[in-house]
């Protein structure tokens, strides 16, 4: 099984192929879509990145991740994604321009 969980912030669907632009502006996200769960409603749990970015990771509300303002993190004991991909024996990674 591969999972790839793509994520990209400030990235509005309405100009993307997948979910309608004729701009042709993402043909290799289009393609990838084309074999690929491709969801076509999600919410965020915020309004900023780093409490939505813990919501996806560990599927808690930030009341309950901790990471809900500049200077708290996700709480040391909260299971995250990756962590529980690998106790299931997947390989996990992650690529970023950051």
């Amino acid at each position: 099984m591969n999972v790839i969980l793509w994520v990209a912030d400030s990235l509005r669907a309405d100009h993307l192929g997948v979910y309608g632009c004729k701009r042709n502006a993402s043909p290799h996200l289009d393609t990838l879509a084309q074999d690929s769960v491709v969801f076509e409603r999600a919410y965020a749990q915020a309004t900023w990145t780093k409490p939505s970015a813990g919501s996806l990771f560990t599927g808690m509300y930030p009341v309950v991740h901790g990471a809900r303002s500049f200077d708290h993190g996700l709480c040391p004991d909260v299971p995250r994604l990756p962590a529980i991909l690998g106790r299931a024996g997947l390989k996990t990674g992650v690529f970023s321009g950051i």
